[in-house]
């Protein structure tokens, strides 16, 4: 599944210092947050609207556009903007600026998120 979390590459900036391997594993969130870490972050609720579906995050609706960040395996927190569909099917997406480009990374209710301080 590592394979397919990050879904393309945006920027033809060059791989970091690897391969393409290395930056899925980079790019990969901790799902679930392991058990008695001091994580503080929240998952996505997906919340029926007058409007339609939206995802909230901590109580607050996410709007296209709004920069998050995603806990990922290596322990470190990695800032995007979130974009979805509005379709419940579909998983959200962070597009993450990183050195070596840009790329969008899925993101479930089974990761964990947080709102930037």
């Amino acid at each position: 599944m590592r394979s397919t979390r990050r879904q393309s590459r945006t920027s033809d900036a060059g791989d970091m210092d690897g391969t393409d391997e290395q930056l899925d594993a980079y790019l990969a969130p901790s799902s679930p947050t392991p058990r008695g870490s001091d994580v503080c972050g929240s998952s996505l609720v997906l919340v029926l609207e007058a409007t339609g579906p939206r995802h909230h995050l901590d109580g607050r609706p996410i709007h296209p556009g709004a920069v998050v960040e995603l806990f990922v395996v290596d322990g470190h927190w990695v800032r995007g903007a979130y974009r979805w569909s509005f379709d419940p099917a579909d998983d959200a997406e962070l597009v993450v600026e990183e050195m070596w480009g840009s790329h969008r990374v899925r993101v479930s209710e089974h990761d964990t998120l947080r709102w930037p301080s």
